[in-house]
């Protein structure tokens, strides 16, 4: 089992030092069962994070995962910070935060499903961690100014080739490889990979499902909405045309999802002019339930097992 002390501070703490004229922190160290966490924090209140922080995941036999790196000021995010898709070891993004909001350049990666490990190394600044055979491939990258998304993004395709660019500056597409900028449908800035990414994890089919009380009575059933993206790629007129479902949580998880991807589209252009155009998403549940009986001396008992899927189709 991996021991986990003092994985990160050591390399961190002399860098922090300089640039927060050395204020007092002490290290703290949280081991749960679902992650282990350590940071360093002021002596004066050791609630405020000041200094490096290194969460782990655990898994359920005891295994460690990366889940978060970066540093603090006083409370507040600020510096170079990382995240890992849960459980793989797999870097999810990177880029600084200042004053607790996203500042400069950051860099998203897609997700793999190549569970990765880590190793502890030695070298002259300290203790490190290292990935072994970690191969990020960039899903895109750009500037943050104030938490928001400025200039020119580069979306790149799960070959690593450059996919588009789009200018947040002026709310433009400005390059879509093998597409005539002038005549192009309405799509999803990034392209479809990262779109069925968005809504997946937007949605959070898992964690709505494992949210509600009791999932006795749900049963395969669909939403249907459809829904106007207008000529700035905004999303207008949500309309609910077909539910089934009648589950109040996932009603509102699915509106949430669909009002989050206002901003996301750019629009239809027919001969360079912007157009209107109609979407239709559907939010798809399949239940299937598997019965299974035993009996003792005296009873017989049923006991039936749920399995559930959410399929969300945007077209």
């Amino acid at each position: 089992m991996i021991r986990i002390k003092h994985f990160m501070t050591l390399v961190l703490i002399a860098f922090f030092c300089i640039n927060t004229y050395c204020q007092p922190t002490i290290l703290v160290t949280r081991d749960k069962k679902d992650y282990y966490e350590e940071y360093t924090a002021l002596v004066s209140s050791q609630k405020i994070k000041h200094g490096s922080y290194l969460k782990l995941d655990k898994s359920m036999v005891g295994n460690h995962s990366l889940a978060i790196f970066g540093m603090y000021s006083y409370g507040k995010k600020d510096g170079y910070w990382e995240t890992y898709y849960k459980g793989t070891n797999n870097i999810k993004d990177k880029g600084y935060y200042k004053n607790d909001k996203k500042d400069s350049v950051w860099t998203i990666f897609y997700f793999q499903g190549v569970v990765r490990k880590f190793k502890q190394v030695q070298s002259e600044e300290g203790v490190q961690l290292q990935i072994i055979d970690a191969n990020p491939i960039i899903s895109r990258t750009g500037n943050y100014l104030d938490d928001k998304a400025v200039g020119i993004w580069e979306f790149f395709d799960v070959h690593s080739e450059l996919l588009q660019q789009y200018n947040y500056d002026t709310e433009s597409l400005v390059y879509f490889k093998d597409h005539d900028l002038k005549n192009i449908e309405t799509g999803f800035i990034g392209g479809e990979d990262l779109l069925n990414r968005f809504l997946y994890e937007t949605f959070n089919p898992y964690g709505i499902i494992d949210s509600i009380h009791s999932t006795i009575n749900l049963k395969t059933s669909k939403m249907v909405f459809k829904f106007t993206i207008d000529e700035r790629g905004r999303i207008k007129d949500i309309i609910n045309t077909e539910n089934t479902i009648r589950n109040k949580k996932i009603y509102y998880r699915a509106i949430k999802t669909i009002m989050s991807l206002d901003k996301q589209f750019y629009p239809k252009k027919v001969d360079g002019v912007s157009q209107k155009s109609e979407k239709t998403i559907t939010f798809d549940l399949k239940v299937d339930s598997n019965t299974h009986h035993y009996s003792t001396s005296n009873e017989i008992s049923w006991l039936t097992n749920k399995k559930f899927n959410m399929y969300i189709i945007l077209n």
